[in-house]
């Protein structure tokens, strides 16, 4: 078993070098004109205030705190995944 802290590190590396390939997969089909140039701003702002706060909120979880959040949020947004899919299938 890994710590909360751990955890969280591997995931956020995982997760950047996803980010990369993707941006380089899908940015080399569709390119940037589609994506609206007004959201760029707001999303590296989001993106960099979630970064600053993400500690602060970590280091006042216990590691069996961080698993119970971790497994709520990845469940919740399974959920949604699966119920948004359902849905998509069943109209056609």
């Amino acid at each position: 078993m890994l710590d909360r802290k751990t955890t969280n590190a591997t995931k956020a590396t995982v997760q950047s070098l996803s980010h990369v390939v993707r941006a380089g997969y899908f940015g080399s089909l569709s390119g940037l004109a589609s994506v609206p140039k007004w959201t760029l701003a707001p999303s590296i702002l989001l993106a960099i205030g979630a970064t600053s706060l993400a500690p602060l909120v970590i280091e006042r979880m216990t590691d069996h705190g961080y698993r119970q959040w971790t497994r709520a949020i990845i469940f919740a947004v399974s959920a949604v995944y699966l119920f948004r899919g359902g849905m998509l299938w069943w109209r056609g």
